[in-house]
């Protein structure tokens, strides 16, 4: 490789996007995002919210973000990156202090509609497109290693909300927790994301063509499906159709608190810890699906999230109150299903559909997904009141089985059809 090439491939600003991405993870989603379940489950304890009000907030997050996502996609390809991530944080957090003085419906449901235009940059359209812009090697590690830190932070931060939660209440965690993520996430979000590496005259790291002047990458380099030849492709709904099964599924997360304090019987603090386990089992999925993928492709990805999901629905089918160590295991395995959203998606979008426009195809398929996530929110809650916990799981589980065979259809067929025209 030519010296200058290298010198642009393999500096310090590539490898603080990694860090700029896991610290806002940290601090927003892994704070915010992954300890609203346990918010939401004390909504029913201290305000006396049926379980289905709770799940309403999710479905209204997550509506946001259906309507969101594309809009996200295209502020974040005309504006500044920075700007956009940067009043996404301070969205996120103005959501959780308001949770202080909002605590009857339908007020409650604002925070919620700041939470999902937020998590449409932070959640979704951060690490899938900065790391894969800043790195055309070790693509997948590097999502992993920056998504992981959603999973750290959420084991420190549900059990740290817990715990506050149940000595103080609401109110005063809310306005705790909402300055704590604004210190952690903000600094990165204003001062090192970039969303190209030709912001700073780079190149990616493992680019291997010629530098030009601009430090542009080669067009030409840039082959797959356009976003008009994606959907016109039974490809692109297939992979529509596998997505919305494992975000439906996936939603689960959302209730499990709520589940293993009102199901099983467990006070808030031990719900907390095992919401933890989840955080953990995420960071190590998170790890591992990248890792997979790197080295055996995101078939593998598919096979391991979608099969430790399952067998965590098992154990969690067959718990009890008497059986504590049982529901960590399958929080713990849980979590590396629930890695899928935020690192499997991007990778069987790039791998069977390509780069050519792969921002957009990917938008439009987390639009999907998210979809998904805002049906599962109410049908949860409701399936929970009526029929109880065990029906929850048991569609789950069988949206995930489903969901396995799909994808694998997809990788089959995906590439075989972009890679004989590269643009």
């Amino acid at each position: 490789m030519d010296s200058s090439i290298k010198q642009k491939t393999n500096t310090k600003w590539h490898w603080m996007q990694v860090v700029a991405c896991a610290a806002i993870m940290f601090g927003t989603m892994g704070l915010i995002a992954n300890s609203t379940s346990i918010f939401t489950a004390q909504f029913v304890a201290e305000y006396g919210f049926t379980t289905a009000q709770s799940q309403l907030f999710f479905s209204i997050q997550n509506i946001v973000m259906v309507v969101f996502t594309p809009i996200a996609q295209i502020i974040g390809a005309k504006m500044n990156y920075r700007a956009c991530i940067s009043i996404s944080v301070v969205l996120a957090c103005v959501g959780l202090a308001l949770l202080s003085v909002l605590n009857t419906v339908p007020l409650i449901y604002i925070t919620p509609v700041l939470y999902g235009i937020s998590y449409s940059f932070i959640c979704y359209l951060l690490i899938s497109i900065v790391i894969a812009n800043w790195f055309r090697k070790k693509t997948g590690t590097m999502m992993g290693i920056a998504s992981a830190f959603t999973g750290v932070g959420g084991a420190v931060w549900s059990a740290v909300a817990g715990q506050l939660l149940g000595s103080m209440g609401v109110a005063s965690t809310a306005w705790i927790m909402a300055i704590i993520a604004l210190v952690i996430s903000l600094p990165f979000a204003l001062f090192v994301i970039r969303k190209e590496p030709a912001d700073k005259g780079l190149l990616p790291y493992g680019y291997e063509g010629n530098a030009k002047a601009d430090v542009k990458i080669d067009e030409s380099q840039k082959y797959g499906f356009t976003l008009k030849q994606a959907v016109k492709s039974p490809i692109f709904w297939i992979a529509a159709v596998a997505m919305f099964l494992v975000y439906f599924a996936a939603q689960f997360q959302t209730i499990f608190t709520t589940y293993a304090k009102q199901g099983l019987g467990f006070s808030i603090e031990d719900a907390a810890l095992m919401s933890s386990m989840i955080m953990i089992g995420l960071i190590v999925g998170k790890l591992v699906l990248g890792a997979l993928n790197d080295k055996f492709g995101v078939k593998a990805t598919y096979i391991y999230g979608i099969v430790v999901g399952v067998v965590a629905f098992a154990l969690f089918l067959t718990a009890s109150q008497t059986t504590p160590v049982q529901v960590y295991i399958g929080a713990f395995l849980f979590g590396g299903c629930f890695a899928l959203m935020s690192i499997g998606t991007p990778l069987l979008v790039d791998q069977t559909m390509g780069p050519k426009e792969y921002a957009k195809i990917l938008s439009w398929i987390l639009t999907i997904g998210l979809i998904a996530n805002s049906l599962a929110s109410a049908v949860n809650g409701i399936m929970a009141d009526a029929l109880g916990y065990n029906a929850v799981m048991l569609l789950a589980a069988v949206m995930l089985v489903v969901a396995l065979v799909l994808t694998m259809v997809v990788i089959m067929l995906g590439k075989k059809k972009w890679s004989k025209a590269k643009a």
